[in-house]
């Protein structure tokens, strides 16, 4: 059973007793805390390095606004190579209890809120989707359950709803890349809107204290509140650089300093930021924009479908039209699916093709690697 040591407990202490005396280095803003890696969706990991500066103005400006009370019990099921350790550290930080998973499962991760009454949780929509699906939440408690943190993936409606309903608990979307130190959006519990009152994509929130946010066009500059652009960011959360690789830097960085985010959104007249989708992922079918994600969301509104992906693929006529990747019930045939997305979507929206899959390939961050989907 793991043991629980309080850093002023005796027995704390006792753990560096015979550690022989040094003095504590200097630490300049610029010295690097951690090497983190990308999600390396669209190609190899880079290792991002964060320094001093980063990780303070990151935690400062995150722990500003989720203010977590002095019993806090954090669950982490997400990997720690990317901003997940920043979201750790920072809520260490502030005298929390943080407990890591050493891989998930949902039977693990119920287990473990179970065992340590954890006040918060951390993992991305699919993660939770296969926790509510899973026989053992029926006989878990989660009475001290007080905030559910998704990130890495827009939070669908039907999860959303079920999750409410289930845990009774609130709800904080994290918005964060690891080049930006990590999380440096959020929507917490008093802005997400009531299970049925959720309309389209739930906003991913407003950008932490000390750190800035613009859309901008493909030209570099910034659109006008609720037109969609790149979303780019500024401010001392940002990394040091990439290791060794400042080429990929410099692509990464605007003229005046912006680090781009690779997202399409826009920002709505009261600050908050929301997302559309990927620019790399982005279909132009005969010169009209098709956004994957929305395809997804339709997709996995209907019942029998458990997982969705979709990739442009190209096309003699249109250029590019989209291809559907989905895992679903064994009775679940195409002219079903393409008759559900009939009534939701538009048809130049529709996918052209649409193959069934066991799995769709998913990174330890619950990102989909849509670059193994093209190949």
């Amino acid at each position: 059973m793991p043991r629980r040591i309080a850093l002023d407990e005796p027995a704390f202490a006792e753990i560096g007793a015979d550690a022989p005396e040094f003095e504590l280095p200097e630490v300049a803003d610029t010295d690097p805390v951690a090497i983190l890696h990308t999600s390396a969706t669209t190609g190899r990991a880079k290792g991002v390095v964060v320094d001093q500066r980063s990780f303070r103005a990151i935690a400062l400006g995150w722990l500003a606004v989720s203010r977590p009370a002095d019993d806090m019990v954090l669950v982490n099921c997400c990997p720690l190579y990317h901003g997940s350790m920043v979201v750790t550290l920072t809520y260490l930080a502030a005298g929390a209890t943080a407990v890591l998973m050493p891989g998930f499962t949902p039977q693990r991760a119920l287990a473990a809120i179970e065992a340590h009454r954890a006040t918060h949780i951390w993992l991305v929509p699919q993660m939770l989707r296969f926790m509510l699906q899973a026989k053992a939440l029926e006989r878990t408690e989660l009475g001290a359950l007080r905030e559910v943190m998704y990130g890495a993936a827009p939070m669908p409606r039907e999860v959303y709803v079920a999750a409410a309903e289930r845990l009774g608990c609130g709800f904080r979307q994290v918005y964060g890349m690891t080049e930006v130190g990590g999380p440096f959006v959020t929507l917490g519990p008093e802005e997400h809107p009531a299970p049925d009152a959720v309309g389209g994509i739930i906003p991913a929130g407003r950008v932490v204290p000390g750190m800035s946010v613009r859309a901008i066009d493909a030209d570099g500059r910034e659109v006008e509140p609720e037109a969609i652009g790149e979303i780019v960011v500024r401010g001392p959360g940002v990394m040091h650089g990439y290791l060794h690789n400042p080429d990929a830097t410099a692509e990464i960085t605007t003229a005046d300093g912006w680090i781009r985010t690779g997202d399409l959104g826009r920002i709505d007249r009261a600050g908050r930021i929301h997302l559309v989708d990927r620019t790399k992922d982005l279909i132009l079918r005969a010169g009209q924009n098709v956004y994957p994600s929305e395809i997804e969301r339709a997709l996995l509104q209907h019942p029998a479908v458990q997982d969705a992906a979709v990739v442009g693929m190209p096309d003699a006529d249109y250029g590019e039209v989209p291809l559907a990747y989905v895992v679903a019930g064994a009775d679940t045939g195409r002219a079903e699916l393409q008759r559900h997305l009939a009534e939701r979507l538009a048809p130049y929206k529709r996918p052209a093709r649409i193959e069934f899959i066991e799995q769709v390939p998913r990174n330890p961050a619950g990102k989909i690697v849509k670059k193994l989907l093209r190949a």
